[in-house]
């Protein structure tokens, strides 16, 4: 199947927050090759809002090969698209044909309505349903938590960046396993981590790692060891993620090098 290369025009819903009334938005997808998937087409709609200083679009993705299904969204009053049996990562855009108008709208369930009276907040961490009359009563839940000294007061399983973000796969004494997830030219500062070792292992994408004067780049695949006390600053340049293992071991008990970014 020939590669060909079309334009499209977006109708995307956007919302800046639960209680922000929210908005269909224009926006116009150029020169998008008819190989990428759909969370290609929108990497790449993201990064021109990018170079254009505006907010880009914010998507649900994970494992981008079809299986997790974290990427609903519905195209065209259709969830995850037209194409049967297929999820939105998996939709290529060898489906739309030039000059598309396409319709991009949140996953809206019957099974969660959106009711006068009741709040819903859920994380990897916790769901919490409450009414909004009670919702002052989350404190209390807190500062019960921080009094027995429950761990999910001060850690979280997926921590939100505006670089992207940051999910734990195991954790013990003395070790800490995370997934990171850099979004599309992103970039972060990372301070000098006090860990005995501290080791990332790429899994998708590149990006290029500076450590003073020297910059080195990461690809996929490859396995990189950080110096104990040298801050780095870590920057996607390309269009996809970039997804990388971290393994630390004799963890410090201290601050998270992650929390130079706030």
């Amino acid at each position: 199947m020939s590669t060909k290369n079309i334009d499209l025009t977006l109708k995307v819903w956007r919302q800046k927050g639960t209680n922000v009334r929210g908005r269909i938005e224009t926006y116009y997808a150029k020169n998008i090759s008819t190989d990428m998937s759909f969370l290609e087409m929108l990497d790449v709609v993201n990064e021109q809002l990018t170079l254009d200083e505006k907010d880009p679009i914010v998507f649900d993705h994970d494992c981008r090969e079809g299986i997790c299904g974290m990427c609903g969204a519905v195209v065209n009053g259709r969830p995850h698209g037209k194409e049967q049996g297929t999820t939105l990562c998996q939709l290529h855009m060898r489906h739309f044909d030039n000059g598309d108008t396409v319709v991009i709208e949140p996953w809206r369930a019957r099974a969660f309505p959106i009711l006068k009276d009741l709040a819903v907040v859920e994380t990897a961490d916790a769901l919490l349903v409450s009414s909004l009359s009670n919702t002052q009563g989350v404190k209390k839940i807190v500062d019960a938590l921080k009094k027995d000294n429950r761990k999910e007061t001060r850690s979280h399983i997926k921590i939100i960046q505006s670089w992207g973000f940051i999910e734990t796969i195991d954790s013990g004494e003395n070790f800490q396993v995370r997934k990171v997830t850099v979004l599309p030219n992103a970039s972060l500062n990372l301070n000098g981590h006090l860990c005995q070792a501290v080791n990332w292992n790429v899994l998708e994408g590149k990006a290029l790692l500076h450590i003073g004067d020297k910059s080195i780049e990461l690809i996929t695949h490859q396995s990189f060891s950080l110096d104990a006390g040298k801050s780095v600053k870590l920057e996607n340049t390309s269009r996809m993620p970039l997804v990388f293992i971290e393994i630390a071991s004799g963890i410090d008990t201290g601050k998270d090098h992650f929390d130079a970014n706030g």
